[in-house]
């Protein structure tokens, strides 16, 4: 039995939904990396903070202090970087989720014309059937009539 047009673009919008849906849970497993490693940058930098805080109160050499300071600083900067790669996964996921949307809305579309396509070859059927029995009683009420 050969497909219709409605499910052959039926399934094409599906697997478009399940890919969609596979980039989904990728993007999802990328975004909690990047959130845990951001939770340990801030863990380091606020540790390397204490560290100043309490070199601040004793006797160090200025060398330490901004060697630190330095060590505070990349650390920002890489928590910048991160959260900057968060975002950009934030936006390509609310891209793919409207694309999923979409996906899934012409998957049930097409669904629905080609239920609505059968519905109609059903009704086609029906009818056929229909005018086949009304022909035979007909024929038989003409044989009837004839023969009385």
């Amino acid at each position: 039995m050969s497909l219709s047009p409605h499910q052959v673009l039926s399934r094409l919008a599906e697997q478009e939904r399940d890919k969609i849906q596979t980039s989904l849970a990728e993007l999802e497993r990328q975004r909690i990396l990047i959130e845990q490693k951001c939770d340990a940058l801030k863990a380091h930098r606020q540790q390397l903070m204490q560290e100043r805080d309490e070199l601040l109160h004793g006797r160090t050499q200025a060398s330490m202090l901004m060697m630190l300071g330095d060590a505070m600083q990349e650390q920002h900067i890489r928590l910048m970087q991160l959260r900057q790669g968060l975002d950009a996964l934030k936006e390509q996921e609310v891209r793919l989720r409207k694309a999923w949307i979409t996906a899934n809305q012409t998957s049930d579309v097409h669904k629905k014309m080609q239920y609505k396509v059968e519905k109609q070859q059903a009704r086609k059927q029906e009818h056929r059937v229909q005018q086949q029995m009304d022909d035979v009683f007909a024929a038989r009420y003409a044989r009837e009539v004839k023969h009385s």
